[in-house]
């Protein structure tokens, strides 16, 4: 009995990652419905906000050294350098890199943590959602995780896709 469960912790711990993980894609289940973080000082609202922007600048000058900077040292250890940062990134989240409007629209709990959900609209005019899962690092709050949403096909080019707050 005690095996068993160690075995059902340990699925459950491996199922729920928090980061993006090189070349594995796998389908994400986001509610519709997620609390609103409401525990958090309007200051970390704010700095919140102030982190996903300056990877978003950092990501539109091809700065790779700033980008990782604004990643958690979880997220630093997992891809150990800008280049393979970088690599997933443009990978896996090439919207973020040609980010043209960012709109943050609420800060909500997902998975334990602190996640601004931000609408991204490209140069070319898709829009996509970011959860950026945040945690708080000596006094800094730094990006632990993003989940990219992208709408269905041909729902991108909608203004109203993804509309939440």
């Amino acid at each position: 009995m005690h095996l068993r469960l160690a075995v059902v912790l340990t699925l459950m711990l491996a199922a729920t990652p928090v980061a993006a993980q090189p070349g594995v894609q796998r389908p994400i289940h986001v509610p519709d419905d997620l609390p609103r973080v409401q525990d958090l000082a309007p200051t970390d609202h704010a700095l919140i906000r102030t982190s996903v922007d300056g990877q978003l600048r950092a990501f539109r000058r091809h700065d790779g050294r700033a980008a990782f900077d604004f990643a958690s040292p979880v997220l630093q250890r997992q891809f150990g350098s800008p280049e393979d940062f970088m690599a997933m990134v443009r990978r896996e989240y090439a919207e973020l890199l040609q980010a043209a409007i960012v709109e943050h629209l609420d800060l909500v709990w997902f998975r334990g943590y602190p996640t601004q959900r931000t609408r991204v609209r490209t140069d070319d005019g898709q829009t996509v959602m970011a959860l950026y899962m945040m945690r708080k690092v000596a006094g800094a709050w730094r990006i632990a995780g993003c989940i990219l949403l992208r709408p269905p096909e041909g729902l991108s080019r909608l203004g109203g896709w993804g509309r939440h707050g």
